[in-house]
């Protein structure tokens, strides 16, 4: 569709690449992850769907730690079995970014109409889009960057719009761990967001809450 090609050239001005494999569609977000963060501890993403019934794009953002997935994928042996399932489920059907936030934030609409001027569409990309790219997305770099963004609640940020606390909760885990700082923040958010994670996440729906220090003592030992 040409609508969706321009979006793709848009997304490559403003220095993201679209992740080889994929297509936009209704079914799930296909990613582009933005080329200055390539080399760094963190990577930026941006993932897009096409929502066919209202011919909209919906916007959503999220960041990849490459040292964070491959420990979790190197230790999955080593899991209790609940949460080796989750973790593996977790690995197969998000293989690009576990978590995702939707991107709205000030003028930023994260539904774009497809019937949108081409004209319009690149005053997004070089204007809002660009300017949460900057603001937002290429300051976290570095693991204790990533630790900061996963412990917020304050926009863009707010737990009520994760994807997967189940998710959100791993990298927090590894984090604290690795940096030695926010434990205490971590098991507040812990304790608040739990239940919420009980009733509405696709993994860790069944952990109960002593998961994370478990998990972090885990990570402590193997890591």
């Amino acid at each position: 569709m040409k609508k969706h090609g321009l979006l793709i050239e848009q997304f490559e001005s403003l220095g993201f690449t679209f992740l080889p494999g994929q297509k936009i569609n209704t079914s799930t977000g296909s990613y582009f992850v933005c080329n200055e963060s390539r080399g760094t501890d963190v990577e930026a993403l941006i993932a897009v769907r096409y929502l066919s019934w209202t011919q909209r794009y919906a916007f959503d953002f999220g960041f990849n730690s490459p040292a964070i997935r491959s420990f979790f994928l190197d230790q999955m042996p080593n899991f209790s079995p609940e949460m080796k399932s989750a973790a593996d489920q977790m690995n197969k059907e998000r293989p690009f970014c576990w978590l995702t936030l939707p991107m709205i934030w000030e003028s930023i609409n994260y539904r774009l109409n497809l019937n949108t001027k081409e004209s319009d569409l690149t005053d997004l990309f070089s204007g809002p889009l660009k300017s949460f790219t900057e603001q937002v997305l290429m300051p976290v770099r570095f693991e204790k960057n990533l630790l900061d963004v996963y412990l917020s609640d304050i926009p863009p940020f707010e737990w009520k719009f994760s994807t997967s606390y189940f998710a959100r909760f791993c990298q927090i885990a590894y984090l604290v761990s690795c940096t030695k700082s926010g434990f205490e923040l971590a098991e507040r958010r812990v304790s608040e967001q739990h239940r919420s994670m009980q009733a509405s996440d696709l993994y860790g729906a069944k952990l109960k809450e002593s998961f994370f220090q478990e998990l972090v003592e885990f990570i402590q030992e193997y890591r």
